[in-house]
């Protein structure tokens, strides 16, 4: 987790401070490369796409009932988007990935 935060700082002593650089990218490919292979972090983005596609159920019903169609379009889109990444998620934990 250090590697992660530490490739989010800013170097100020630079003239033109950057923020990703190539080994930030790199660094952080290997920090989420770290995070997926452990079963419990496959777990934790799963649960956290659950609540997602949950607040995307309430989003797309508030928009139905309001009549306002960028929140019915928002909240389909994070159902979309959170049964997606569960279902992928777990699957590739299932099938020996891990």
């Amino acid at each position: 987790m250090r590697r992660t935060i530490a490739a989010l700082t800013l170097d100020l002593d630079q003239e033109r401070p950057r923020l990703l650089t190539d080994d930030v990218v790199t660094t952080l490919i290997i920090a989420l490369e770290d995070i997926m292979t452990s079963s419990d972090g496959r777990i934790l983005f799963s649960a956290i796409a659950v609540f997602v596609a949950l607040g995307g159920i309430g989003v797309s019903i508030r928009g139905l009932l309001f009549d306002e169609p960028s929140f019915f379009r928002y909240g389909v889109a994070g159902v979309v988007g959170g049964v997606a990444c569960f279902v992928w998620l777990l699957n590739s934990a299932r099938d020996g990935n891990s």
